[in-house]
């Protein structure tokens, strides 16, 4: 709660869960900002407020504060926040040093900006940020040190490019991405120093490759990646220091190794995860560290 992310003014970190807000529909964790979007289209966000990625205030935010309406998709990354509006305007704000706001330039915003229109989803990882738009193709911007942006380079991007088609799901990590495209292929690409992409080796991707199919949904940590398939196995991969991958140790996978049965949504943090099973029960498992 250093950045006051639990969402109150009292406690240095929090290993109970406390209310915050009502009527979510959806939550997104940047790096020590959150985001809340209500069932009503309003998006607020707490935490964290050093590059403008909660606008509108000043300093730390400690409890929910709004900032834009009609939206129906978010997401929080290190230190920016991109959102799609229900007219399908996609606007970012926060830090831009890598290029991740998709504005053109390598500068912040203290405001939303709109970057771009026809947006179905959106994903951010640490620096850098993945649109697709509603014919199913796939955008990047930001950061691509490690080939993040899957467009064959290491160069980074202000404004986003073009990368693959068909795609109906994507999300981000530090510096690795992860798609499914309409078919149920996963494919992934970027840093895989640690095995985080699930191809069987430690080298980086600059385009994607394919390391799954018959998938459902999927979930990026830090430096470790999820997938569950259409008939709810949960298999993971990538850094495996504290346990978050669940197999019961801590040895680091380079290809994707089966997690559960009866899964249905995953999700996944820097070093620990959490996934819900058809029955409606919560699993957790990995680092343990200021209660998370």
């Amino acid at each position: 709660n250093g950045s006051l992310q639990a969402g109150d003014t009292t406690v240095p970190e929090r290993s109970i869960p406390a209310g915050v807000e009502s009527g979510a529909k959806a939550i997104s964790a940047g790096g020590s900002h959150n985001l809340i979007l209500k069932a009503d289209g309003t998006l607020s966000g707490f935490g964290s407020n050093e590059y403008g990625q909660v606008p509108g205030v000043s300093g730390p935010v400690s409890s929910t504060h709004t900032f834009a309406t009609g939206v129906r998709s978010m997401a929080a990354g290190l230190n920016h926040t991109a959102y799609v509006k229900n007219d399908g305007s996609l606007w970012t704000t926060g830090d831009g040093t890598s290029g991740q706001l998709g504005t053109g330039d390598f500068s912040g915003q203290g405001f939303p900006v709109n970057v771009g229109q026809n947006v179905q989803s959106v994903a951010t990882g640490s620096y850098h940020t993945l649109i697709i738009d509603t014919a199913g193709n796939l955008w990047s911007t930001g950061d691509n040190s490690y080939g993040q942006l899957g467009d064959g380079t290491t160069q980074g991007r202000s404004l986003p490019t073009l990368v693959a088609t068909n795609v109906r799901e994507v999300v981000a990590g530090d510096a690795h991405s992860l798609f499914v495209r309409t078919d149920g292929t996963l494919w992934a690409m970027g840093d895989n120093s640690l095995g985080q992409l699930g191809d069987g080796t430690a080298v980086s991707r600059t385009t994607p490759v394919q390391v799954a199919a018959g998938v459902q949904s999927i979930a990026a940590g830090a430096y470790h990646s999820f997938y569950v398939t259409t008939d709810g196995a949960l298999w993971a991969s990538g850094y495996n220091g504290y346990g978050e991958l669940g197999d019961g140790t801590t040895i680091s996978r380079a290809s994707f190794v089966p997690i559960a049965t009866e899964v249905k949504e995953v999700g996944a943090g820097f070093f620990h995860s959490l996934f819900v099973k058809t029955d409606a029960t919560l699993w957790v498992m990995g680092s343990n560290g200021s209660g998370r």
